[in-house]
């Protein structure tokens, strides 16, 4: 194999190397969502069912969004400062390679270097760029961010007490028995109090005998029977 042959062999297998660190990044990325989303739902049940840690006066939605933050945290320091630096390595190797080859004659064997360019976006209005070790960065840190202002913000939160239907018009029909009972009772009460007396067998007169304070106003309203004319007297007038 001569000089050239020898530099496109090394250039290959650096590109596989490059893909090797790159789907590691992916799959870490991919656990850390699947994860995180596992404590994020968690979190959603636990504020659906108002569910509290009462030796830390907070609820527990909070507390697994907290979690949640220092997974992500976690899972960025893995990504960033572990495997990360192993795949820039194997690009600076393999954009060695390319100059080598350009130099040799060979400038289409260029690739790490354009994409490299292209993997840059521009940040409105400056044309400041952001590079893969600033995209982790945000991804990873806006995550984290937004779940500790959720901790913060349902770290106190009760729900609202639930009122269903059913135990509404049980107690309405539990009221309206009552009334009922009540009413049915004055009813009887009413009934016992009035007494008819026949006098002659000839004329009927109805007494209610509920207005009679004592055994001496029924005294006295039974000795006015034989002065009035109406058919009916109210005890105690």
């Amino acid at each position: 194999m001569d000089k050239i042959e020898v530099k496109l062999e090394l250039w290959k297998k650096t590109i596989e190397v490059q893909m090797h660190f790159n789907e590691l990044e992916m799959k870490i990325r991919n656990f850390a969502i699947l994860l995180i989303s596992a404590f994020v739902g968690g979190a959603g049940l636990a504020l659906k069912d108002g569910l509290n840690i009462s030796r830390l006066d907070t609820s527990l939605a909070s507390v697994l969004l907290f979690c949640a933050a220092f997974l992500t945290m976690v899972f960025y320091a893995a990504d960033r400062f572990w495997y990360h630096p192993l795949l820039l390595g194997s690009v600076n190797h393999a954009m060695t390679i390319e100059r080598s080859l350009t130099e040799d004659g060979y400038p289409e064997s260029g690739l790490t270097k354009a994409v490299g360019d292209a993997s840059g976006i521009a940040l409105w209005p400056t044309s400041y760029k952001v590079r893969s070790s600033k995209k982790i960065a945000i991804f990873y840190i806006s995550m984290a961010i937004i779940f500790v202002f959720l901790g913060f913000l349902l770290k106190d939160y009760e729900p609202a007490q639930k009122t269903g239907p059913s135990s509404t018009f049980r107690h309405s029909g539990e009221h309206t028995q009552v009334a009922e009972d009540s009413e049915s009772k004055a009813n009887k009460k009413n009934e016992a109090s009035i007494g008819t007396i026949n006098l002659n067998n000839s004329h009927s007169f109805q007494i209610n005998l509920g207005e009679a304070r004592d055994a001496g106003d029924l005294e006295l309203c039974l000795r006015r029977l034989a002065t009035i004319k109406e058919d009916s007297l109210s005890c105690g007038e």
